[in-house]
Protein backbone atom coordinates (compact mmCIF):
# COMPACT_ATOMS: atom_id res chain seq x y z
CA UNK A 1 0.00 0.00 0.00
CA UNK A 2 2.94 2.32 0.66
CA UNK A 3 4.05 1.85 -2.96
CA UNK A 4 0.60 2.87 -4.20
CA UNK A 5 0.63 5.99 -2.00
CA UNK A 6 4.11 6.92 -3.25
CA UNK A 7 2.96 6.39 -6.84
CA UNK A 8 0.03 8.77 -6.32
CA UNK A 9 2.34 11.39 -4.81
CA UNK A 10 4.77 11.05 -7.71
CA UNK A 11 2.01 11.32 -10.30
CA UNK A 12 0.39 14.29 -8.54
CA UNK A 13 3.75 16.07 -8.70
CA UNK A 14 3.55 15.70 -12.50
CA UNK A 15 0.26 17.58 -12.50
CA UNK A 16 1.92 20.97 -12.40
CA UNK A 17 2.63 20.77 -16.14
CA UNK A 18 0.17 18.21 -17.45
CA UNK A 19 -3.37 17.81 -18.78
CA UNK A 20 -5.00 15.68 -16.07
CA UNK A 21 -8.18 13.98 -14.95
CA UNK A 22 -9.13 12.41 -11.64
CA UNK A 23 -12.11 10.07 -11.58
CA UNK A 24 -14.29 7.57 -9.79
CA UNK A 25 -15.61 4.45 -11.46
CA UNK A 26 -17.57 1.22 -11.21
CA UNK A 27 -15.81 -1.95 -12.42
CA UNK A 28 -16.98 -5.43 -13.43
CA UNK A 29 -14.57 -8.33 -13.93
CA UNK A 30 -15.73 -11.95 -14.07
CA UNK A 31 -17.64 -12.57 -10.80
CA UNK A 32 -16.18 -9.46 -9.11
CA UNK A 33 -17.39 -5.88 -9.10
CA UNK A 34 -16.66 -2.70 -7.17
CA UNK A 35 -15.46 0.88 -7.08
CA UNK A 36 -12.22 2.48 -8.16
CA UNK A 37 -10.35 5.75 -8.46
CA UNK A 38 -8.21 6.89 -11.37
CA UNK A 39 -5.71 9.55 -12.27
CA UNK A 40 -4.71 10.01 -15.90
CA UNK A 41 -3.27 12.59 -18.20
CA UNK A 42 -0.32 13.70 -20.23
CA UNK A 43 2.46 16.24 -20.30
CA UNK A 44 4.31 17.01 -23.51
CA UNK A 45 5.10 13.49 -24.79
CA UNK A 46 4.41 11.66 -21.53
CA UNK A 47 1.12 9.71 -21.15
CA UNK A 48 0.05 8.07 -17.88
CA UNK A 49 -2.84 6.28 -16.18
CA UNK A 50 -2.95 5.19 -12.53
CA UNK A 51 -5.94 3.19 -11.25
CA UNK A 52 -6.78 1.56 -7.92
CA UNK A 53 -9.87 -0.68 -7.81
CA UNK A 54 -11.45 -2.65 -4.97
CA UNK A 55 -13.53 -5.53 -6.32
CA UNK A 56 -15.57 -7.97 -4.27
CA UNK A 57 -17.40 -11.22 -4.94
CA UNK A 58 -20.96 -11.80 -3.73
CA UNK A 59 -19.41 -13.93 -0.96
CA UNK A 60 -17.80 -10.78 0.46
CA UNK A 61 -14.24 -11.77 -0.45
CA UNK A 62 -12.38 -9.03 -2.26
CA UNK A 63 -9.17 -7.99 -3.92
CA UNK A 64 -7.58 -4.59 -4.56
CA UNK A 65 -5.96 -4.11 -7.97
CA UNK A 66 -3.60 -1.31 -8.98
CA UNK A 67 -2.74 -0.51 -12.59
CA UNK A 68 -0.03 1.81 -13.90
CA UNK A 69 0.35 2.69 -17.58
CA UNK A 70 3.29 4.89 -18.62
CA UNK A 71 4.07 5.76 -22.21
CA UNK A 72 5.99 8.02 -24.54
CA UNK A 73 3.98 9.60 -27.39
CA UNK A 74 5.79 10.13 -30.69
CA UNK A 75 3.73 13.15 -31.80
CA UNK A 76 1.23 15.74 -30.59
CA UNK A 77 -1.06 14.04 -28.07
CA UNK A 78 -3.79 16.67 -28.56
CA UNK A 79 -3.95 15.79 -32.28
CA UNK A 80 -3.48 12.05 -31.73
CA UNK A 81 -0.25 10.12 -31.48
CA UNK A 82 1.17 6.62 -31.37
CA UNK A 83 2.78 5.77 -28.03
CA UNK A 84 4.94 3.03 -26.50
CA UNK A 85 5.54 2.23 -22.86
CA UNK A 86 4.86 -0.15 -20.00
CA UNK A 87 1.70 -1.42 -18.33
CA UNK A 88 1.87 -3.02 -14.90
CA UNK A 89 -0.73 -4.58 -12.61
CA UNK A 90 -0.51 -5.69 -9.01
CA UNK A 91 -2.92 -6.84 -6.33
CA UNK A 92 -3.08 -7.65 -2.65
CA UNK A 93 -3.47 -11.42 -3.08
CA UNK A 94 -0.83 -13.27 -1.08
CA UNK A 95 1.72 -15.00 -3.30
CA UNK A 96 0.91 -13.05 -6.47
CA UNK A 97 3.53 -10.95 -8.24
CA UNK A 98 3.26 -7.65 -10.09
CA UNK A 99 3.01 -8.24 -13.84
CA UNK A 100 4.72 -5.74 -16.17
CA UNK A 101 4.47 -5.82 -19.97
CA UNK A 102 5.17 -3.61 -22.99
CA UNK A 103 2.24 -1.50 -24.23
CA UNK A 104 1.82 0.19 -27.62
CA UNK A 105 -1.13 2.13 -28.94
CA UNK A 106 -2.71 5.39 -30.07
CA UNK A 107 -3.89 8.23 -27.81
CA UNK A 108 -5.82 11.52 -28.15
CA UNK A 109 -5.94 13.76 -25.03
CA UNK A 110 -6.41 17.51 -24.74
CA UNK A 111 -9.33 18.28 -22.36
CA UNK A 112 -11.06 19.98 -25.31
CA UNK A 113 -13.39 17.27 -26.53
CA UNK A 114 -13.68 13.50 -26.76
CA UNK A 115 -10.45 11.87 -25.59
CA UNK A 116 -9.50 8.23 -26.13
CA UNK A 117 -6.74 5.66 -25.93
CA UNK A 118 -6.45 2.27 -27.61
CA UNK A 119 -3.54 0.06 -26.62
CA UNK A 120 -2.20 -3.44 -26.93
CA UNK A 121 -0.41 -4.93 -23.92
CA UNK A 122 2.05 -7.73 -24.72
CA UNK A 123 2.70 -10.89 -22.78
CA UNK A 124 1.71 -14.55 -22.94
CA UNK A 125 -1.86 -13.54 -23.79
CA UNK A 126 -2.03 -10.10 -25.47
CA UNK A 127 -4.53 -7.75 -23.82
CA UNK A 128 -6.43 -4.88 -25.43
CA UNK A 129 -6.86 -1.66 -23.47
CA UNK A 130 -9.53 0.86 -24.52
CA UNK A 131 -10.78 4.00 -22.82
CA UNK A 132 -12.80 7.02 -23.89
CA UNK A 133 -13.68 10.22 -22.02
CA UNK A 134 -16.75 12.08 -23.29
CA UNK A 135 -17.30 15.67 -22.06
CA UNK A 136 -20.37 16.01 -19.82
CA UNK A 137 -21.34 18.49 -17.12
CA UNK A 138 -17.93 20.08 -16.54
CA UNK A 139 -16.08 16.76 -16.57
CA UNK A 140 -16.11 13.53 -18.54
CA UNK A 141 -18.11 10.32 -18.66
CA UNK A 142 -15.51 7.55 -18.83
CA UNK A 143 -15.90 4.15 -20.45
CA UNK A 144 -13.13 1.59 -20.53
CA UNK A 145 -12.30 -2.05 -21.08
CA UNK A 146 -9.39 -4.45 -20.75
CA UNK A 147 -9.91 -7.62 -22.75
CA UNK A 148 -8.08 -10.71 -23.87
CA UNK A 149 -9.15 -13.99 -25.45
CA UNK A 150 -10.84 -15.18 -22.23
CA UNK A 151 -11.88 -12.28 -20.01
CA UNK A 152 -13.10 -8.69 -20.13
CA UNK A 153 -12.81 -5.97 -17.50
CA UNK A 154 -15.43 -3.23 -18.01
CA UNK A 155 -15.40 0.20 -16.37
CA UNK A 156 -17.79 3.15 -16.31
CA UNK A 157 -17.19 6.34 -14.37
CA UNK A 158 -16.89 10.09 -14.21
CA UNK A 159 -13.76 12.24 -14.15
CA UNK A 160 -12.92 15.88 -13.54
CA UNK A 161 -10.28 17.80 -15.48
CA UNK A 162 -7.70 19.88 -13.64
Amino acid sequence: MKKIALSFIAVFSLNSFANNMVGINYNDFMSLDGAGISLSGNGDSFVYDLDVKRLEASSGNGVTFNFVHLGYAFGEISDGSFYAGLATIGNNVSGSDRDTEVEVGYVVRDNGGVQWKLGLIGGDDATGDFEVQIPAGGGNVELGALFDSEDAWVEIGYSWNF
